[in-house]
């Protein structure tokens, strides 16, 4: 991805490198790598350059995000005053809280941070089935749907090798499970949305908002992910297939209506991402989200990410890079006529 990165910038007039965290900032010239366009063996030329103006963080992993070199390096970005944007993985929880407080409150499902056993389970009263998530969490392991099954209830799983059916008929069995998760990491526990299907499958939106050369927030595109059969969750790397949004809203809602849920999908995607970019206080380039949409037609917000992988939509991915190569030319233009203002745009 990373070298994906690097050589569509090169390609559109941008000089990006990929420089070790270790060695960012440590002296006015540091070794960096740059992956070769010729060698099909995918090899990387190591290379001494001026420090950059501009950090794009596609540091990968949350924890080597928090370990103390990266840290400091951040702290060495900052006190040398260059340009660092998506500087962090988002949380769950703050995007929740963000977003359920602004005007978008409308899309995001009722959500507990944290919920002990017996507030997750007091939700199957209010709701027919409930998501636990993890608050740091990714290609939707460790999450969890609970429904009601017959006299008691049915938690489906999904684990790094495919998923797992638990059933349970007994209050104190389920609360004992329930007990052991959530002891295991921190959890939300999410309103359970009646998606919408598309031969018999759940399917949701992948979202992409991005800055483009004037540093406003623009609609890119999106694609739809339907889960495979059984699955709870529509991630590609757990089965998930990816369809033309068209094949699926046009049958469901006409031209007419497909043409008016886009445009209500790229405004609450452009508004969410400003409303996060402003909440963190923080400088951010590009964000996807996961947009479901209910049997009845309506949008909800569920997860959003500030370490996108590839779009497997190429129109959308070519787009992608085309308004990354504008923005990062937007910043140098900012910095070079003293303007810092650069963000919440």
């Amino acid at each position: 991805m990373l070298a994906h990165i690097i050589i569509a910038l090169q390609k559109r007039g941008i000089y990006a490198v990929a420089i070790p965290i270790q060695n960012v900032e440590k002296n006015e010239k540091v070794t960096a790598w740059r992956p070769s366009f010729l060698d099909r063996n995918g090899s990387w030329k190591a290379k001494k350059v001026p420090s950059p103006l501009i950090y794009y963080n596609r540091i990968m992993g949350r924890k080597r995000e928090r370990t103390e070199v990266t840290q400091k390096a951040i702290e060495r970005i900052k006190k040398n005053q260059k340009i660092y944007f998506n500087p962090r993985y988002l949380s769950k929880a703050d995007v929740h809280n963000h977003l359920n407080k602004s005007t978008l409150t409308e899309y995001i499902p009722t959500t507990i941070i944290k919920p002990t056993p017996q507030e997750a389970l007091d939700c199957l009263s209010k709701w027919t089935k409930v998501y636990l998530k993890p608050l740091e969490g990714c290609q939707g392991r460790g999450i969890y749907r609970i429904e009601k099954w017959h006299h008691g209830w049915k938690a489906i799983g999904i684990q790094q090798y495919g998923t797992k059916n638990l059933f349970f008929q007994q209050e104190q069995k389920i609360l004992y499970w329930l007990s052991k998760v959530l002891k295991k990491r921190d959890y939300l526990c999410q309103q359970g949305i009646n998606l919408d299907k598309w031969k018999n499958r759940q399917y949701d939106f992948r979202v992409l908002v991005q800055k483009n050369g004037q540093g406003y927030w623009t609609y890119v595109g999106a694609g739809i992910r339907l889960a495979a059969p059984g699955h709870v969750v529509t991630h590609r790397p757990n089965g998930g297939q990816v369809v033309k949004p068209e094949r699926v809203m046009v049958r469901k809602l006409g031209y007419k209506g497909w043409k008016d849920k886009k445009t209500e999908l790229a405004e609450l995607a452009e508004e969410a991402s400003k409303t996060i970019e402003r909440e963190y206080k923080s400088l951010f380039g590009l964000i996807t989200m996961d947009v479901a949409c209910s049997e009845e037609g309506k949008l909800w917000i569920l997860e959003m990410n500030s370490k996108p992988g590839s779009f497997d939509e190429g129109p959308i991915q070519r787009k992608s890079y085309d308004l990354l190569a504008d923005y990062v030319r937007y910043l140098q233009d900012q910095r070079r006529n003293s303007n810092e203002h650069i963000h919440s745009l």
